[in-house]
């Protein structure tokens, strides 16, 4: 068995669809398994997905153990030489998988490798590669200083804001959302330490595989759509187990307070938007005429087969008023479109009626100017960055 594909799955059955639909293209000519680890979900994981997808072997844990145990869960009862730890709100190329295998096979002493993310609407993310966290690193980071001078080779060394993110490179730290590992080095330092229940496990195995003597990769030229969503409590809580884990000395009370404001601040955000969007939501059912969003023209690039479905999906959006187009219709809108006429549009691509490489590719070169959903041929919802609708 070359590859071991290990997915942790809590509560996003319609992400991890869309990724598995993914994964049936991408894995085509390599000889893998997919193990999904699903850590007790309330929603219809269970009853909908095993049937869907046969191919996949699924775990069903009574309780959330966390996403480093349910990951070693799925490692051990795997054989592949190489581990691709992978979240399930990720969309992966049809040649992702093959460019990356070949990729870290002629890198020998590689641990591990990663690769280039965008969100929904094609903005990079940094954490796609990464420093360690020093104590002043971490410092500023938290503080909020590295975002003030997002390319500066010191302010900004923890996403290593001075190295080209569309260049190859090696990096002290990799994404768990997309982390592909040889096997060997996985079991040599003992997988991922499961007193991270979520965030920051990643971090620590990556700085473990450095320590040992083996390299992390930065492989740029495989990129994937991962559709992340926050959760504070547990990044910042990962965070504080990292510190006094990492650095038990003076350089703790250096960090943990900046730790704190981070968290805080990040609530607060939190509780402004919702409490936003509950106002909006009362002016909309109380106040005739009142509009909170328009949602403006759906494009939707689909087979005759696939539209009626999407046409449903999309119902549950109001305001919504949907335009079919094709590929070539479609890329040149957003390419050479103006901004505002393309602002107030939202754009839902269905393959085989395009290839999900092609999607990655045109987000990436246009980020932050449009919102590309993801529904794939006969699935029963879509996704995109904060969304999911299903039927």
């Amino acid at each position: 068995m070359t590859l071991s594909i290990i997915i942790v799955n809590h509560n996003v059955r319609c992400f991890l669809e869309q990724c598995l639909l993914s994964l049936r293209r991408a894995t085509e000519g390599i000889r893998h398994e997919i193990v999904v680890v699903d850590n007790a979900s309330r929603d219809d994981s269970r009853s909908y997905l095993p049937e869907r997808f046969p191919e996949v072997r699924f775990i069903w844990n009574e309780r959330n153990s966390g996403f480093g145990r349910a990951c070693n869960q799925g490692a051990t009862l795997s054989s592949g030489q190489f581990i691709l730890f992978l979240n399930p709100d990720t969309i992966v190329p049809e040649d992702c998988l093959h460019r990356c295998l070949e990729h870290i096979e002629a890198h020998p002493t590689a641990a591990a490798l990663g690769v280039r993310m965008h969100d929904g609407s094609g903005r990079y993310l940094r954490e796609s590669k990464r420093s360690y966290p020093s104590p002043l690193t971490a410092f500023l980071k938290l503080s909020g200083l590295s975002a003030l001078f997002p390319g500066s080779r010191w302010i900004a060394r923890y996403d290593l804001g001075d190295r080209d993110a569309f260049a190859n490179c090696r990096a002290d730290v990799l994404a768990g959302a997309f982390m592909l590992v040889r096997r060997e080095a996985f079991s040599e330092t003992g997988g991922f330490d499961e007193r991270f229940f979520m965030y920051g496990e990643d971090i620590d195995l990556s700085w473990r595989f450095r320590h040992a003597g083996f390299e992390n990769l930065y492989f740029a030229e495989a990129p994937i759509l991962h559709f992340k969503g926050p959760h504070v409590r547990h990044f910042y809580g990962a965070m504080s187990v990292f510190v006094r884990k990492h650095h038990p000395g003076p350089g703790v009370w250096l960090l943990l307070p900046a730790i704190g404001l981070r968290a805080s601040m990040a609530v607060v955000r939190i509780w402004i938007s919702k409490a936003l969007g509950r106002v909006h939501g009362f002016m909309e059912a109380f106040t005739p005429g009142f509009r909170a969003r328009d949602t403006g023209e759906v494009q939707v690039l689909a087979t005759d087969l696939d539209l009626p479905r999407v046409e449903e999906i999309l119902a549950r959006a109001s305001h919504a008023r949907v335009c079919r187009v094709d590929w070539q219709h479609l890329g040149q809108d957003l390419s050479v479109g103006d901004a505002k006429a393309v602002s107030g549009k939202e754009f839902v691509v269905c393959p085989p009626a395009c290839r999900y490489g092609e999607v990655v590719g045109l987000l990436a070169r246009h980020p932050g100017r449009y919102r590309i959903r993801v529904s794939a041929e006969g699935s029963g919802g879509l996704v995109g960055s904060g969304l999911t609708l299903a039927l």
